[in-house]
């Protein structure tokens, strides 16, 4: 799934609307989600649902509908609360955005060189697994045993 559909769906954003563009800036840590809608668009009043023509250029900017009964509203947007002059929370889009800028530096390592730790994470798995079950060693050497018998695969009763 490309940038633009993910964040259009994370969004909800719904036709005419669509994401053109999307820019994740390191330095101000915020992602840019760019949303536009095609040239000569109608919309329809909120109040009274009659389409009203309405020329508009927009940067994520919401559009106002010039209703002959209602006056100028503000036209419906999928991610914007009816009534309210604020966005509805982006809780998961800023999860997304934390953790990929959380983890940035691994994704970029594993993409660069092809290497993880996947096979020390499971070592160490495996070891914290055999402390747990004895649930705890007189000294290091008798740790150091266990470790060895356990991620050795050796065999308890030798033929």
């Amino acid at each position: 799934m490309q940038d633009k559909e993910l964040h259009q769906q994370i969004l909800g954003i719904a036709s005419p609307w669509t994401v053109t563009e999307v820019q994740l800036d390191h330095e101000a840590e915020e992602v840019r989600v760019r949303v536009k809608h095609p040239r000569g668009t109608t919309f329809r009043c909120p109040e009274c649902d009659k389409e009203c023509p309405l020329k508009t250029v927009l940067i994520a900017a919401p559009t106002r509908v010039k209703c002959p009964t209602h006056g100028v509203k503000n036209a419906p947007l999928p991610w914007a609360e009816k009534g309210s002059r604020f966005t509805t929370p982006l809780t998961p889009m800023k999860k997304v955005a934390r953790t990929i800028r959380e983890r940035l530096p691994t994704v970029v390592s594993y993409c660069t060189h092809g290497i993880t730790n996947v096979v020390a994470e499971g070592m160490n798995s495996k070891i914290m697994s055999i402390k747990r079950r004895v649930g705890g060693y007189r000294n290091p050497e008798d740790c150091k045993a266990a470790v060895y018998f356990y991620c050795g695969g050796l065999d308890l009763y030798p033929r």
